[in-house]
């Protein structure tokens, strides 16, 4: 072997045991690749230690400071009104009570009155009607029929103004008479309802069918009768209704 082989073997154990340093120093410190680079992803030191990069921020992970503020839903919405809204819920006005009037003349013997009330009005789709009520403080037998009639003809005569249609002492025929409601003495009390009317001319009261020019009442105790008008028409030739 000459010298120049010598000095050939040598140099290649020279860079045989550089090559190894030159590993053994990259395994501890890490490639030059990764000491000059300060982004990327993240490089492994060892089996138990590892450098994470800083992950890149994406929609997902934005913060909540950046989103956009949501819409409030239905039951967020403020519940009460503003004050500059007027509030136009109709108020329920309390429905008025029917007020009774007097119907008829009284007696001062009997006490007998009557009272008359309108049930409805004529708004309605019905025609609204009148309550009746008679009541009396005399006599109170049970053994008195009262008898609420009423009579379809006026009596006087035609071509006299202001007579009485029907008196207690007329003369009445059957076939006029039409009774409208009866009771005993004793009770103290009729009740009867009558449709409700406007203007019917020269009657003073109508139940539909048949229009009256006199209401009676009569009181009969065995063969004894007592008659009294409780409401008459009067005559009035060539009066316009």
């Amino acid at each position: 072997m000459n010298g120049t082989t010598t000095r050939s073997a040598q140099v290649r154990r020279r860079a045989a045991a550089l090559g190894a340093v030159a590993i053994v120093l990259a395994a501890c410190t890490g490639t030059p690749a990764s000491l000059g680079t300060t982004s990327g992803p993240a490089t492994s030191v060892g089996p138990t230690s590892t450098v994470a990069a800083s992950p890149a921020m994406t929609p997902s992970t934005a913060p909540a400071s950046t989103a956009a503020s949501p819409t409030p839903s239905a039951s967020e919405a403020p519940s009460a009104v503003p004050s500059d809204v007027p509030d136009e819920s109709p108020s329920l006005a309390p429905t008025p009570v029917p007020t009774p009037f007097a119907y008829g003349q009284t007696d001062k013997a009997t006490g007998l009155k009557a009272t008359m009330i309108q049930v409805g009005d004529w708004t309605a789709t019905t025609t609204p009607t009148y309550n009746v009520v008679l009541t009396w403080s005399t006599p109170t037998s049970p053994d008195t029929v009262v008898r609420v009639e009423g009579i379809t003809k006026c009596y006087a005569p035609a071509d006299v103004t202001g007579k009485d249609c029907v008196t207690p002492t007329t003369r009445l025929v059957g076939r006029t008479v039409v009774l409208i409601a009866h009771a005993r003495a004793s009770a103290l009390m009729a009740k009867w309802t009558w449709p409700a009317w406007e203007e019917i001319g020269e009657p003073i009261a109508t139940d539909g069918p048949h229009d009256f020019y006199g209401i009676i009442v009569t009181f009969t105790t065995g063969a004894a009768v007592k008659v009294l008008v409780l409401d008459t028409s009067q005559t009035c030739p060539g009066c316009a209704y």
